[in-house]
C-alpha cells in the first residue's frame, strides 16, 4: 500500500515538472518525497525486523506530502501512505508453524510433547520414532 501510495504521491509533481519546465524547489521534495515514501515500503517487505521504524517515516513522509505534492497525491496518495505506514507498523511475521518443520522432527514434538532444539536430534530420535525393521 505504501508503494503504490509512494507512486500517487510522486505523480502529481513529475507532471507538473514535464509541463512546466521551470520547476522550483517544491516540485524536487515532491518527487523525492514520493520516492522516498516508495523505497520505505520496499524496506519494510524486504526487512520485517525494521518494520516499526520504516512504518513511522511512511506515515510522516506521506503527512509532509500535503504540503511538497498537490494535497499528498490528491489526498488519495496520503491516506494509502498513512494507512500503509499504520499497517507496517502493526503488521508482525507469523512465527514457524510445526507444519512447516521435518516429518522426523513433528513426530519426535508429538511422540515426546517436547519441542526438540536441532535437526541434530531428529536424526538421533529418528530410530526411536521409526525404527529401521531387521531382515
Amino acid at each position: 500500500m505504501a508503494i503504490i501510495a509512494g507512486f500517487l504521491i510522486l505523480l502529481g509533481p513529475a507532471t507538473a515538472y514535464k509541463l512546466i519546465f521551470a520547476a522550483g524547489q517544491i516540485v524536487w521534495l515532491g518527487i523525492l518525497v514520493g520516492a522516498l515514501v516508495s523505497i520505505m515500503g520496499l524496506f519494510v517487505w524486504f526487512s520485517p525486523s525494521q518494520r516499526h521504524f520504516f512504518g513511522i517515516l511512511i506515515v510522516l513522509g506521506s503527512l509532509v506530502s500535503f504540503i511538497t505534492s498537490d494535497l499528498g497525491g490528491l489526498l488519495l496518495g496520503m491516506l494509502l501512505g498513512i494507512i500503509g505506514g499504520a499497517l507496517a507498523f502493526a503488521w508482525a511475521p507469523l512465527p514457524p508453524s510445526v507444519a512447516d518443520q521435518p516429518v522426523a522432527y513433528r513426530q519426535r514434538a508429538v511422540m515426546s510433547g517436547a519441542a526438540v532444539d536441532s535437526p541434530a536430534e531428529v536424526e538421533e530420535s529418528a530410530e526411536v520414532v521409526a525404527p529401521k525393521a531387521q531382515p
